[in-house]
Formats: structure tokens, C-alpha cells, sequence
């Protein structure tokens, strides 16, 4: 039986501590996923998965051994690397959200730039130094 609401929480450096906490605050339990035993967040998480936060087949084969009394609320990842696993936790966990290649997008930003420029937006200018223009 699920009894505890649980937030997942993809990655645990020193930035990420204020995110736990107000996800603790707010009364949910913080599971975490990082591979280093030395992660800062780890004294703020609830439970702690030991694993690389880009293998998600892992991780969804710990979180069905290993966290079947949580119900998982909700997944966040500290960068564009952790897409591909929370869309695949999010179709596991059955969770509505957006599709990969919707969050893909939103994180690539040559593509949002040119989204905000069709919709007239005012965006924050765009330095680039290289060759190739975005």
C-alpha cells in the first residue's frame, strides 16, 4: 500500500539543497538520485538512490524493488542530461508531464530563442562566440 508522498529529486550538489528543503517543507518525502556517497543533499533527502542519474533502467528497477509504499508525486533533474530519465520515470510512474521531445526542446536554447522571437517576446539577448552562427 502507497502511504507516502514522495517528490524525486534528480541530482544532489550544493545548489540543489534549497530545492530539497522546500520540497521537504511542503510536506512531501525527497528521494534522491545521485552517485556519489559525498552528494551535500543526502542529509536532506529521505532516501538516498546510489546510482547514475542517466541510467534510468536502474533506477526504475530500484524504485519497483525497493520504493513501493511511496507514491511518487513528481520528478525534477538539475539539468538537460536528465531528461531522458525522467521521461522514462514519468511514463514508469504513470505521472502526466511533458514528452521528451517537448523538454528537450525547452532546455535547447537556440531553439526557445527562436520560438519567443515568432511570438514577439522580449528574451534576454543571445551571446554566442564561435564560427557557426545559432
Amino acid at each position: 500500500m502507497k502511504n507516502k508522498k514522495a517528490f524525486i529529486y534528480i541530482g544532489g550538489s550544493y545548489p540543489q539543497i534549497k530545492g530539497i528543503k522546500a520540497i521537504k517543507d511542503s510536506g512531501l518525502s525527497v528521494i534522491l538520485i545521485d552517485k556519489s556517497e559525498l552528494a551535500p543533499c543526502i542529509e536532506y533527502a529521505d532516501h538516498h538512490i546510489k546510482l547514475s542519474v542517466t541510467n534510468h533502467k536502474k533506477i526504475i528497477d530500484f524504485i519497483r524493488s525497493e520504493l513501493g509504499s511511496y507514491e511518487i508525486v513528481g520528478i525534477y533533474g538539475i539539468g538537460d542530461y536528465t531528461t531522458k530519465t525522467i521521461t522514462h520515470l514519468r511514463n514508469f510512474l504513470k505521472l502526466n508531464s511533458n514528452r521528451y521531445s517537448d523538454l528537450e526542446n525547452f532546455s535547447n536554447k537556440i531553439y526557445t530563442h527562436k520560438l519567443w522571437d515568432k511570438g514577439k517576446f522580449k528574451k534576454p539577448k543571445m551571446l554566442w562566440s564561435g564560427k557557426l552562427t545559432p
